[in-house]
């Protein structure tokens, strides 16, 4: 279960058992409120409306030197991604050329199967003819 602002704030900045001083409870109580109020806020627009920030290269409830940056981990550098993009290029490539024989044998055996079958037919017109026999429909 995800922890509340709430609890965040209290135990990012208690001294003890207790809060620092009494900014910072109200601080506490005004965030209190404000998820009382309006429950559909997340914790972003909350910190937002009580602290009246809209620094977005700050974590809330992490302190002043936490970064967005430094949660989510080392980015890729370009050559990384140049590398990954290529080498994607590459297996899409290598499947479209797969696929492309698939289909080009798909069209070969449709002509084998239809070559079959005219000459499944004149073979059935001869041997009727030869034995002059009527065929129904279901034969």
């Amino acid at each position: 279960m995800k922890p509340k602002l709430v609890d965040i704030f209290h135990s990012t900045r208690k001294k003890g058992t207790s809060l620092p001083n009494v900014e910072t409870a109200k601080k506490l109580d005004e965030i209190g409120e404000t998820m009382e109020k309006d429950p559909s806020l997340s914790d972003v627009q909350i910190a937002q409306k009580v602290f009246n920030s809209k620094s977005r290269d700050r974590v809330v409830g992490f302190g002043g030197g936490m970064k967005v940056a430094d949660l989510r981990g080392q980015r890729p550098s370009r050559e990384e991604l140049e590398a990954e993009l290529n080498s994607t290029k590459k297996q899409n490539q290598i499947l479209e050329d797969r696929m492309e024989a698939i289909q080009d044998e798909n069209n070969r055996l449709k002509r084998r199967i239809g070559s079959v079958d005219s000459q499944m037919k004149m073979f059935q017109d001869m041997l009727v003819n030869q034995l002059n026999v009527t065929l129904t429909p279901e034969n």
